[in-house]
C-alpha cells in the first residue's frame, strides 16, 4: 500500500512537471531533478531514464524528452529493461527497451520496443520513432514457422515438433494416460508466456509451448522456443529457431 501511494505521487509529480513547462525542456528536467523523481528504469551513464507518468511513462535522453503509451510495471512489480546498441547494424545505436506488460495465473508477457534516438527528427514534443514488435506479428510467424502432430511409435503416444527444417519428438505416453489420446490435438498453445532478451548487439525471443488438451484452459507447457530478433527498417523478424523440453518431459 505504502509502494503504491508513494507510487501515485511520483506520477502526480512527473505529470504536472511535464504538463506546466511545456517546449520548456530544460526546465522539465531541472524540475524533475529538483522534486528527486526516482527513474522507473535508467542508464545513467548515457542519461537515458524513463520517468513514471499519469498515462505511460516519460522516456528523457539528454535535453530531448517524449511521452510513451507504455505499461511499464505489472501487479509482481516487474521493471522496464533499457540497453542501448547498433541493432541493425546500420552503424547507429537504438534503445532497446523491454517491458513487462502481463503478469499473473499462467501469464507473463513482456513487449519489445526498438527506438531510434540518434534521429531527432520528429517534433518538439514527440522527437523520435518507436518501434514496437507486435504479438499479432511474433504470433502470425510463430503459426507459420511450427508444425505439430500425433504419431505412434511402437505402441507410445509421441508428438511431432517440427520447427522450420528441425524435427523434435516429445512423449505423450503421461498425457494420454490422463487424458486421453482424443482430447491431445494437432497444435500447439503458446503466446501466454513470452520474454524477450538483451544480450550485448542481440535480441532473443521466448515462448512457452504446450499441447492443447479438450477441457484444459491452459496449454500443458513442455518446452520453450528461443530464437533471435532481428529488425530492419522498422520491422522485426524471429530467426535461428531452437528448442528446449522441461526435463519432466524429456
Amino acid at each position: 500500500m505504502l509502494h503504491q501511494v508513494k507510487l501515485g505521487l511520483l506520477v502526480l509529480i512527473v505529470a504536472l512537471v511535464f504538463a506546466g513547462c511545456g517546449s520548456g525542456k530544460s526546465k522539465a528536467i531541472e524540475s524533475l531533478a529538483q522534486a528527486n523523481v526516482e527513474p522507473v528504469a535508467s542508464i545513467p551513464e548515457q542519461d537515458i531514464h524513463l520517468y513514471p507518468a499519469e498515462e505511460g511513462v516519460v522516456l528523457k535522453i539528454g535535453e530531448l524528452q517524449q511521452q510513451m503509451n507504455w505499461a511499464y510495471s505489472t501487479p509482481r512489480q516487474l521493471m522496464p529493461v533499457l540497453q542501448v546498441n547498433d541493432y541493425n547494424q546500420d552503424g547507429k545505436d537504438e534503445l532497446a527497451v523491454v517491458l513487462p506488460i502481463g503478469s499473473g495465473t499462467g501469464v507473463a508477457v513482456e513487449e519489445l520496443h526498438l527506438v531510434e534516438f540518434l534521429e531527432a527528427d520528429g517534433t518538439a514534443e514527440r522527437p523520435w520513432t518507436d518501434h514496437v514488435y507486435p504479438s499479432e506479428e511474433y504470433m502470425k510467424q510463430l503459426r507459420e514457422t511450427l508444425g505439430f502432430k500425433k504419431v505412434y511409435k511402437d505402441g507410445e503416444l509421441f508428438g511431432q515438433l517440427t520447427i522450420a527444417d528441425q524435427l523434435h519428438e516429445v512423449s505423450l505416453k503421461d498425457v494420454e494416460q490422463e487424458y486421453g489420446s482424443g482430447s491431445i490435438h494437432d497444435e500447439l498453445g503458446f503466446g501466454s508466456i513470452v520474454k524477450f532478451g538483451i544480450e550485448k548487439e542481440t535480441l532473443t525471443f521466448t515462448a512457452a509451448i504446450g499441447f492443447v488438451i479438450d477441457g484444459v484452459a491452459e496449454p500443458q507447457y513442455f518446452g520453450e522456443l528461443t530464437a533471435v530478433v532481428s529488425y530492419a527498417s522498422g520491422k522485426f523478424k524471429l530467426d535461428q529457431y531452437r528448442f528446449t523440453g522441461y526435463s519432466t518431459n524429456s
